[in-house]
C-alpha cells in the first residue's frame, strides 16, 4: 500500500515510509526483496522501485480506501515537513502531491502552504493542471483574511480558463467562494476580488450557455453569480441575462451584466488578467454589426487586451457573421482561453471550417457525430446552423432527400437565422420549384433585414438571391436586391460583403474584372467552395475558358459537388474544350455490380434493387459498400457519375 501511494520509491525513502505506516523497517525490507524476486516490483532508473504492472498500483489504491490513503499521505507529509523544518533535503514535488491528498487536515500549517504555493508557481507554465491542483490545496489551507487569497485565486481561475476546465473552475468556486463572501460583501477592500470572481463566474456561465451544457452545469455558475451579486433579488435579471446570451443578443446581455453589478462603479481601472465580461459581450456583438461599430469596439479591446491581439480582425468579423461563437471567443480571449471539448458550438465550428476548406466528407462526418452525441431535446442555435451546412453539402452533391432531412424541424427564428435561410433557399431551389423557393427566401430576408438583428452575414443570403433571380431571368428583382447588397456592403465593409458585391456585379454585368477581384479575396480567405464558383464564373465570361473550367471541374470533383461538375462538363462541351484527363484507371466490376450501378443511376432504392436482382437487401448494401471502397466514390450520385464517364467497366468472360 505504501508503494502504491507513489509512482516510484527510492530505498533511501524506506525509513520515512515505514515510520509513517508504523511498521518494521527490517520486515519491510525483506518483503520488498521478495516482491522484486517475484517480478512484482522492478528497479527503474536511479535505483527507484516501482510496480511492474501499473494497473496493480491503481488497484491497490482503490482497495486501500480513501480514509487509509489520506492517513498515510498525512503521515508522510508531516515527516517530510518536519525534515524540511530541520533544513533537511526533501522532494518538494512529492511533498506537494501528498499535501493535495490531505485536504484541510493540516489546519493551515505555514510550511505546507508555502510549499504548495512555491511548487505551483514553479509548475504553472510546465504543467498548469498540476499547478491548479496545488493552488487550490493552498487556498483551502488559508484563512479568509489572508492577503494571499486574491492573487492565488486569480491565478487558479486563469489556469482553469487556459485549460478549458470550466466544470472544475465552477467546482473550485463552489468550494472557495462561500467562505470568502461570508462577512465580506460590505468590505471595500473585497470589492476588486469580488469583481474578479464575478467576471470569472460570468465567463464560466457564458461558456456553458454557449457550449450547450447540461442544465445542472449551467445552474451552478448561476447560483454563484447570484451569491456574488447579492442574492435572490437578481433572479429575474439572471434569467434575462441567460436568455440574451442563448439567443445571441450580446449587447443586451452586456447591459444586463452591468445592471447586475452597477454598484461597483469605483472598481479599479487597471487591466486584469481576466477580461471584463461586458467588454467580451460587446465585442461579440460588434463582430456581427456594421464596420464603424466594430472598429470602435475592436480598438478599445486591442488597447486593453493583455494578450497578443490578432491584427487581422477580418477573422473575427467573419466568425461573427456566421454566428461562430467558438472561433470568436478564441480570437477575443487569446491563448489564455480554451474552449471545452464538447457541445454543439464546437461541432458547428468544426463543420463550418471543414466546409470552407473543402473537407466536405469530414464536415458531414462531424454532423453525424453531433447528432449521435446530443440528445434530441438540446435544440440549440449552433446545432441547427451545423445542420444547415450539412444540408448545403448534400444538396450540392445532388442528395436532395438527405438535404431536406437535415433541415427538418428547423425553427424559423434563431440567432444566425440568415445561415438557415441561405441553406433553405439552396435546398428548395434545387428541389424543382424555383419561383416558390425565391419567394419564401426573399420574405425571410426582409424579416431578417427589418427585424433589428445583426446585419453581418446577410450578404451570403442576399448574394444567393441575386444570383438565382438572375438565373431565372428575373432581372428587375435581381437589380433591386443587388442595390440592397451594395448598401449592405457600405455598412459592413468586410471581405465577405465586398466579395459578394463583386460576384453579383460580375454575374449581372457579364464582366470578368470584378470576378477576378473576388477570386483574390477567396484565395486570401482559403474559401474552397467560393473558389470553385468563381472559377466557373470566370470560365463563363472569359474568351479562353479552359484554365478556369479545369480548375472548377477539379475542385468540384474533389468535393463531390456533382451540380457544379455537370455544369463544368456541359460548358466544356458547348465551348469545344476537352475534359481534363482522369488519372484513375478504369475499374472493372462484375456483371451483377454493373447491373446494380445501372439501377442506382435510375434512382432505385436498395430494396427495389434487391427485388430486381433477386437478392436480399443486406446483400445489396454489402455490394454497394464494397463498390464505394473500390471506386473511391462517396455517394450513389458519384457512383452513377463514374459509370457515365466510363470509369467503370464490366468484366468480360474469358473463354
Amino acid at each position: 500500500m505504501l508503494l502504491a501511494l507513489q509512482d516510484e520509491v527510492s530505498v533511501d525513502e524506506l525509513p520515512m515510509l515505514t515510520a509513517a505506516a508504523a511498521i518494521s523497517l527490517d520486515g519491510a525490507g525483506r518483503g520488498l526483496d521478495s516482491l522484486v524476486e517475484d517480478g512484482i516490483l522492478e528497479i527503474g532508473e536511479r535505483g527507484r522501485l516501482r510496480f511492474a504492472v501499473p494497473a496493480l498500483t491503481a488497484a491497490l489504491r482503490r482497495r486501500s480506501g480513501a480514509e487509509r490513503a489520506r492517513a498515510l499521505h498525512t503521515a508522510l507529509a508531516r515527516q517530510m515537513l518536519a525534515k524540511l523544518e530541520r533544513n533537511g533535503q526533501v522532494d518538494r514535488t512529492r511533498l506537494a502531491t501528498h499535501l493535495v491528498h490531505i485536504g484541510e487536515s493540516l489546519d493551515g500549517e505555514a510550511a505546507a502552504i508555502r510549499v504548495l504555493i512555491e511548487e505551483a508557481d514553479r509548475m504553472s507554465s510546465a504543467d498548469p493542471e498540476v499547478a491548479a491542483a496545488w493552488y487550490k490545496a493552498a487556498l483551502r489551507q488559508l484563512s479568509d483574511d489572508d492577503d494571499r487569497w486574491p492573487p492565488l485565486l486569480e491565478e487558479l481561475l486563469r489556469l482553469r480558463a487556459s485549460l478549458g476546465q470550466y466544470d472544475e473552475l465552477t467546482k473550485d468556486l463552489g468550494l472557495l467562494v462561500p467562505a470568502l463572501i461570508a462577512g465580506s460583501n460590505q468590505d471595500d477592500q473585497a470589492k476588486p476580488l469580488r469583481r474578479t470572481l464575478l467576471v470569472a463566474v460570468g465567463l464560466c456561465w457564458l461558456t456553458t450557455l454557449l457550449q450547450d451544457e447540461q442544465s445542472a452545469q449551467v445552474q451552478e455558475p448561476a447560483r454563484l453569480f447570484k451569491a456574488l451579486t447579492g442574492g435572490a433579488v437578481f433572479d429575474a435579471e439572471l434569467q434575462e441575462f441567460a436568455a440574451a446570451v442563448r439567443c445571441g443578443r450580446f449587447d443586451e446581455a452586456a447591459d444586463r451584466f452591468n445592471a447586475l453589478f452597477s454598484g461597483d462603479a469605483d472598481r479599479e481601472a487597471e487591466p486584469q488578467d481576466l477580461p471584463e465580461l461586458p467588454e467580451v459581450l460587446m465585442l461579440l456583438h460588434a463582430a456581427s454589426g456594421d464596420a464603424d461599430t466594430f472598429q470602435r469596439a475592436w480598438s478599445l479591446w486591442r488597447d486593453r487586451a493583455q494578450h497578443p491581439v490578432d491584427h487581422a480582425p477580418d477573422r473575427l468579423r467573419e466568425a461573427g457573421a456566421m454566428t461562430d461563437h467558438a472561433t470568436a471567443l478564441e480570437i477575443v480571449l487569446g491563448d489564455g482561453y480554451r474552449l471545452p471539448s464538447r457541445g454543439s458550438v464546437l461541432y458547428y465550428q468544426e463543420i463550418l471550417r471543414s466546409f470552407r476548406t473543402g473537407e466536405w466528407d469530414a464536415a458531414l462526418s462531424a454532423a453525424r457525430r453531433m447528432e449521435a452525441e446530443l440528445s434530441p431535446q438540446r435544440r440549440t442555435p449552433a446545432r441547427f446552423l451545423a445542420r444547415a451546412v450539412a444540408a448545403e453539402i448534400c444538396a450540392s452533391r445532388g442528395e436532395h432527400r438527405r438535404a431536406e432531412e437535415w433541415l427538418q424541424d428547423t425553427p424559423r427564428h434563431l440567432a444566425g437565422g440568415h445561415v438557415l435561410s441561405w441553406a433553405r433557399l439552396g435546398v428548395a431551389y434545387r428541389a424543382g420549384d424555383p419561383d416558390e423557393a425565391l419567394r419564401v427566401a426573399r420574405a425571410e430576408y426582409e424579416q431578417l433585414r427589418d427585424g433589428g438583428g445583426s446585419p453581418a452575414g446577410l450578404e451570403h443570403l442576399l448574394h444567393r438571391l441575386v444570383a438565382l433571380h438572375h438565373r431565372e431571368g428575373h432581372e428587375q428583382a435581381a437589380a433591386e436586391l443587388f442595390d440592397e447588397l451594395v448598401a449592405l456592403d457600405e455598412r459592413l465593409r468586410s471581405e465577405t460583403s465586398s466579395a459578394a458585391v463583386l460576384m453579383a456585379r460580375a454575374q449581372l454585368r457579364g464582366s470578368a474584372e470584378p470576378a477576378a477581384r473576388a477570386l483574390e479575396i477567396a484565395r486570401r480567405r482559403a474559401d474552397v467552395p467560393q473558389l470553385a464558383v468563381l472559377h466557373m464564373l470566370l470560365a463563363e465570361l472569359a474568351e479562353d475558358p479552359k484554365a478556369p473550367l479545369h480548375e472548377a471541374h477539379a475542385i468540384a470533383r474533389r468535393l463531390g459537388w456533382t451540380e457544379l461538375r455537370y455544369a463544368a462538363q456541359d460548358l466544356m462541351r458547348r465551348r469545344g474544350i476537352a475534359p481534363p484527363r482522369t488519372r484513375s484507371k478504369q475499374q472493372l466490376i462484375s456483371s451483377t455490380e454493373s447491373r446494380i450501378v445501372r439501377l442506382v443511376s435510375d434512382g432505385y432504392t436498395n430494396r427495389q434493387i434487391a427485388m430486381a436482382i433477386q437478392v436480399s437487401e443486406k446483400t445489396v448494401e454489402s455490394r454497394l459498400t464494397r463498390l464505394f471502397a473500390r471506386t473511391g466514390c462517396r455517394s450513389r450520385v458519384e457512383l452513377a457519375t463514374a459509370s457515365l464517364e466510363g470509369r467503370l467497366a464490366e468484366k468480360t468472360a474469358v473463354s
